[in-house]
């Protein structure tokens, strides 16, 4: 089960058409690192070698979780590495604990077969919190690969696709207008704390914070999707 259209991503189908090849993968990546530098007021080409290799394994985290304009379906091919295995497993187990986590939250969901959220902007803040937490520990192929036992053995696919959501009215508050966008931040972060050995849902405020400017600052220069 998962809190977007698209079981394989973290930010969702409706994002999918936006990602484009845009840029060389290593052209990408040094502007992602050199734009998360500056926004923890360093200048890229200061900075020891050793701190650009963090920055830069920042930035292909992002890209090879698919954040980025860059884009590439994986292949998966006809062997699974014993490595991967082992993402499966681990990301099952996590699927197994964030669904005991929404029927806590949604004892009810059951009764009408509609997951608690079919799409990004409805999803409850804390719900996709946990969401990116457990799908940013494993990689992408792990969670096609997963989707795809999912399907095969229950004979449906992990999430249904949803009619798009009515557009907005520019009456609507802040929040309602910014929501995808303030969810594809909290994925983005997720990201970033995982690549630093950290939970989402489990960071100080404070820290949460500093991870959201961070994405900020990647979306703001379409060096993050959404």
């Amino acid at each position: 089960m998962m809190l977007t259209d698209d079981a394989t991503s973290i930010d969702g189908a409706e994002n999918m058409a936006r990602r484009q090849s845009l840029s060389t993968r290593e052209d990408l990546r040094a502007s992602i690192a050199a734009r998360l530098a500056g926004n923890h007021g360093s200048g890229w080409v200061s900075l020891p070698g050793e701190v650009q290799v963090e920055y830069l394994a920042d930035a292909d985290a992002l890209i090879d979780q698919g954040m980025t304009p860059y884009w590439v379906d994986p292949n998966l091919g006809d062997t699974v590495s014993p490595a991967l295995e082992a993402e499966v497993f681990e990301f099952d187990r996590s699927m197994e604990w964030f669904m005991s986590y929404l029927n806590t939250r949604h004892p009810h969901w059951r009764d009408t077969a509609v997951y608690p959220s079919s799409h990004i902007e409805q999803a409850d803040p804390e719900e996709w919190d946990a969401w990116v937490t457990i799908a940013v520990s494993v990689s992408e192929s792990a969670r096609i690969l997963w989707s795809r036992r999912f399907a095969a053995q229950t004979g449906e696919p992990v999430a249904q696709a949803r009619s798009p959501l009515p557009p907005v009215p520019s009456s609507a508050p802040p929040a309602a207008q910014t929501v995808a966008r303030d969810r594809t931040a909290a994925a983005i972060g997720a990201v970033l704390a995982h690549r630093h050995g950290r939970r989402w849902m489990d960071l100080p405020s404070d820290l949460r914070t500093a991870y959201l400017s961070d994405a900020e600052c990647l979306m703001q220069a379409g060096l993050a999707s959404w």
